[in-house]
């Protein structure tokens, strides 16, 4: 649970950031090679995750193994647990 928090409060700082550099008129900053490659496997997952081609676990493994993204895969995972207890706490009354 910290470790959410603790990305959250990552993220924050970082909107900070890019906000203040857009307000100075600076753009944004182009994206190397080596992100380009790992946002497609990031969307190649999430596209057959969606299409039903392998199961939440796969998607998770998955992520875990795209370079840098094992904080979102921990974000997704939260994101997950908390959606199913609020869908079973739906489907409960």
């Amino acid at each position: 649970m910290w470790s959410f928090i603790k990305f959250l409060q990552g993220e924050e700082n970082r909107f900070h950031h890019l906000r203040i550099q857009f307000y100075a008129g600076l753009g944004a900053r182009p994206e190397h090679a080596k992100t380009i490659a790992i946002q497609r496997r990031i969307d190649n997952l999430g596209q057959r995750y969606y299409d039903g081609v392998i199961s939440v676990m796969d998607y998770l493994d998955g992520l875990s193994y795209s370079g840098k993204t094992k904080k979102i895969a921990f974000y997704i995972f939260f994101c997950f647990i908390f959606s199913s207890m609020f869908l079973f706490r739906l489907s409960y009354y």
